[in-house]
């Protein structure tokens, strides 16, 4: 460490500033550690290195005909959404229609056939 601190090369703080809250500090052997002092918590982890691209699970941007509603909605909340979806007893209207009820949205059915209608909605209520 005196070999370095001579060279001038002791200095251990990257160009990339810290996230609010945090501290680079150093202990007498010369090991680096962070000290965040809102959580009053020390990591020898970098806390820039926390939520790096790599961490990050991204979706695809393309969908294609293969690509199911349930996979495009994966990890959505559509709790505070209201959807009107037309032919949605059977095909691809059933589909979407299901995916957006088990994510959570309010989900009408516009069909010509009531009968038909009531039996696609028992189908996703007992799905859910």
């Amino acid at each position: 460490m005196a070999a370095l601190k001579y060279a001038g090369m002791d200095d251990t703080d990257s160009e990339d500033e810290l996230p609010p809250g945090w501290e680079e500090r150093s202990t007498k052997d010369g090991w680096v550690y962070y000290a965040h002092h809102i959580n009053k918590r020390t990591t020898y982890f970098d806390p820039r290195q926390a939520f790096t691209v790599e961490d990050v699970v991204m979706k695809p941007k393309r969908y294609d005909g293969n690509t199911a509603a349930l996979e495009i909605l994966q990890g959505r909340d559509l709790s505070d959404k209201v959807v009107l979806i037309t032919g949605g007893n059977s095909g691809i209207g059933f589909e979407t229609a299901k995916s957006f009820a088990l994510h959570g949205a309010q989900v009408v059915l516009a069909c010509r056939n009531l009968s038909k209608a009531r039996k696609a909605i028992d189908l996703i209520q007992q799905e859910w």
